[in-house]
């Protein structure tokens, strides 16, 4: 992952991020290895996520980033942007976002552009997505992971 927002902890109590800002960044390349072994670069080998935001999270605003991928990927696991559930337990196991913003960035060959799951009161808006994935790509994925987190009983309001 080019950006990755976390979570965070206090005394082993997982507490919530607010008011961060990704912006204005160009990111190319997400992961240009196809494994944690390989040598040398494999292009179109990504496998992450360029911007990504998992955790308790409120007042996050994502705006005016390039993400691209020179070359195509070679599977639908490469994603531009996505504020979703990490699948955690323990302390983080708990997740959930209020009030995020994806606006004005541009995503670029990747299998999926833009995803959020686990989100209340999210804006996504004035985004491009273009994408020469062969399988077929999507553009903006809500919900990104299918409610897992609710599913397993760890979504939460931040």
């Amino acid at each position: 992952h080019h950006i990755y927002l976390d979570d965070a902890a206090l005394n082993n109590v997982a507490l919530t991020t607010t008011q961060v800002v990704v912006r204005g960044n160009t990111l190319t390349n997400n992961a240009p290895y196809a494994s944690a072994s390989a040598l040398t670069p494999t292009p179109g080998g990504c496998g992450a996520t360029a911007i990504v935001v998992h955790g308790l999270k409120d007042g996050i605003t994502i705006e005016n980033n390039v993400v691209s991928e020179p070359t195509v990927p070679g599977s639908d696991r490469c994603w531009g942007i996505s504020v979703d559930s990490g699948g955690y337990s323990g302390i983080y196991a708990r997740e959930g976002f209020h009030n995020i913003v994806i606006r004005g960035n541009s995503v670029i060959n990747y299998g999926m552009g833009i995803g959020v799951d686990m989100c209340d009161t999210c804006t996504v808006e004035n985004n491009s997505i273009y994408s020469e994935f062969a399988s077929g790509a999507t553009g903006v994925v809500a919900p990104a992971k299918y409610f897992q987190a609710a599913i397993a009983g760890h979504a939460r309001r931040p």
